[in-house]
């Protein structure tokens, strides 16, 4: 197991599309320098500069530094730790990786990463860290896939996100449904999200879930579904239809409020 990563170990690397690795930094904890430390501080062909926090022991504060990053480099993937503060600001790639065994999340992780079209999510970690760390991202139209071993998403993590997709995979090795159980509270609200649909074996959608997610238009609840908590839709502007399966047995208050498109709603003896 890689415990130790050098300065600029990757320096010069100009023809980098992709990278796997445990941590950011130098190490897996304490983790004091972000991505581009790696990378170094040296211009070099086909490389773009970052300014990114590196924390300084000596004076406790987190210092800007300069790092160059590979042009070419578009999708990352870390196994285990992502908890240096702002550790991808300003990074340029498309698609991130947050592996099954990733067990923290540094705040405001990928601030100013708007390139980044694709966030996969397979942490089995119920609480992987701040929940600002999709905060400023400024990316639009991102994809948010949820790997089938996740079993819930801590409350607020995507609050920030302009996520327009949500994806919940299957299991790869039998197709079988994806072992997330509930929706947590507030865990879609606000988000950009135009449709989705939740798999089999969700039993709970929760509070605020997918409030004033103003640009949803559809939305498909599976028949293990028994509870939608209160303001679970509300101020859905474009959502037109509903559907309720007959295994729900409360709808708590304000689940539709302000859904003013509504037209149709069945909800089962």
């Amino acid at each position: 197991n890689t415990e130790y990563i050098g300065k600029a170990a990757l320096a010069g690397c100009s023809s980098l599309s992709s990278i796997t690795i445990p941590f950011v930094g130098d190490q897996i904890s304490p983790s004091y320098n972000p991505f581009g430390y790696i990378f170094g501080t040296a211009q070099y062909n086909d490389s773009y500069l970052v300014s990114q926090p590196r924390y300084n022991l000596a004076t406790q504060i987190y210092e800007e530094l300069n790092y160059y990053i590979p042009s070419t480099l578009r999708s990352v993937t870390i196994t285990k730790s992502l908890g240096s503060f702002r550790a991808f600001k300003d990074c340029r790639m498309e698609k991130v990786t947050i592996g099954e065994n990733v067990t923290t999340l540094g705040m405001e992780t990928f601030k100013n990463c708007s390139s980044v079209t694709t966030i996969t999510y397979d942490t089995t970690y119920e609480f992987a860290g701040s929940i600002t760390a999709f905060n400023d991202m400024n990316a639009t139209d991102v994809t948010f896939v949820i790997g089938h071993l996740v079993e819930t998403l801590q409350a607020g993590l995507l609050n920030n996100i302009n996520t327009k997709q949500v994806i919940f995979n299957s299991n790869p090795a039998d197709g079988s449904p994806p072992k997330m159980r509930e929706i947590a509270n507030d865990a879609f609200s606000g988000c950009n999200i135009t449709a989705v649909i939740l798999p089999e074996g969700i039993i709970s959608i929760g509070e605020n879930a997918f409030k004033n997610c103003s640009n949803l238009q559809s939305i498909t609840i599976p028949s293990t579904v028994s509870l939608i908590g209160a303001n679970a839709f509300r101020g859905c502007l474009q959502l037109r239809s509903i559907t309720i399966p007959y295994g729900v047995t409360s709808i708590y208050d304000r689940t539709f409020a302000g859904c003013e498109a509504i037209t149709a709603v069945t909800i089962p003896e």
